[in-house]
């Protein structure tokens, strides 16, 4: 018998029971506390599906860079989160030969844009995000810390700070990434 299959083999059938499709464990009693806490996601104002329609660079002597955003999408779910954007003038240029990039068009396609995934916590105006997943190595396990207001459905994100697993600080030189963005299905101009 393959190491795999005698492996398979020892699992508890209950196991399987548990993930079968269709199959879901009970609701918590009204007399298991911890149970029902554990359910009650935490919502903020944040949640929802945004996209970027501005951002700049905010230099601490006053001066900005705009920053031209390309595609974008950012998730807030109960604690969780998904960043991914790309910026850049004009549209993100196609690939010459469609799913087959040269070396040039990865390493183009990969310093033009920032994606990662975690879990948040809120406190007031700051949000600090906690990255499980991420194209920097680096910022798995460590932080990231946004300061955030909102004008209806305009939410303006200040990228602040960044820190590394090991607590390396990102070299920003006190420079901000300024986002302002909008909820999916709402105007730029909302």
């Amino acid at each position: 018998m393959s190491p795999l299959r005698s492996t398979l083999t020892a699992v508890p059938t209950a196991v399987f029971v548990l993930a079968t499709p269709g199959c879901s464990p009970p609701p918590p009693s009204a007399e298991d506390p911890a149970a029902t806490a554990a359910l009650a996601t935490p919502v903020t104002p944040l949640e929802g599906s945004w996209r970027v329609v501005e951002m700049h660079q905010a230099y601490p002597d006053g001066s900005a860079q705009p920053l031209h955003a390309r595609e974008s999408f950012f998730l807030f779910a109960g604690s969780d989160y998904s960043i991914a954007w790309a910026y850049g003038d004009g549209p993100s240029p196609l690939y010459a030969e469609r799913w087959k990039p040269t070396d040039e068009e990865r390493l183009a396609r990969f310093g033009s844009m920032l994606v990662n995934a975690g879990t948040f916590e809120v406190d007031g105006d700051r949000m600090a995000a906690h990255p499980r997943f991420a194209l920097a190595p680096e910022l798995v396990g460590g932080e990231i810390r946004f300061r955030f207001s909102f004008a209806g459905d305009t939410l303006k994100l200040s990228w602040d700070e960044t820190w590394s697993v090991d607590e390396v600080p990102y070299p920003s030189d006190g420079a901000s990434t300024v986002l302002r963005l909008v909820r999916n299905g709402a105007a730029p101009g909302a």
